[in-house]
């Protein structure tokens, strides 16, 4: 359980290309659907308090709604296939998608939902439930604009 919680430090970078039209989700023309071909969803684990090692998950989806003029009541809401773990070790890969570690059977989704925004610096902190494994743990990730329409969060 420990690496699991060692997880809730990933990194995302979530895309909405620059030049994409906004998609309509409850009604708001500020919706942007998490362009999974181009997002990422990487985390790193100390591996016997030595050396760290890097995995990815390669299917994400979810979606963005931003109010620039008005930040705090932008939402996102991404969610995970845990089955999708890659870590350039097939037998890793495997151990990590079964009970010991994922158990992506049981709990075949990570999530997370935004609760609050805040304008911080040339960014945002961006606060939210993330769920693991059958765990919800609130975070608080930093997301900056790239690019005018992408952006990055880290935790």
């Amino acid at each position: 359980m420990k690496i699991l919680l060692a997880v809730a430090a990933i990194v995302a970078a979530f895309s909405v290309p620059a030049n994409s039209s906004p998609v309509a989700v409850a009604s708001q023309s500020n919706a942007w659907q998490v362009d999974g071909g181009h997002s990422s969803v990487v985390f790193k684990v100390k591996h016997a308090n030595a050396s760290w090692f890097y995995g990815m998950f390669t299917n994400v989806a979810g979606t963005i709604v931003f109010d620039a003029a008005k930040p705090e009541s932008s939402t996102v809401s991404i969610e995970i296939d845990a089955e999708s773990v890659q870590t350039r070790d097939e037998k890793r890969d495997q151990h990590l998608r079964g009970p010991d570690f994922f158990d992506c059977k049981q709990f075949p989704k990570i999530t997370f939902a935004s609760t609050a925004w805040k304008k911080a610096g040339e960014g945002f902190e961006v606060a939210g439930d993330l769920e693991l494994h059958g765990v919800k743990k609130s975070i608080t990730a930093t997301v900056t604009s790239i690019n005018g329409g992408n952006f990055e969060a880290t935790s």
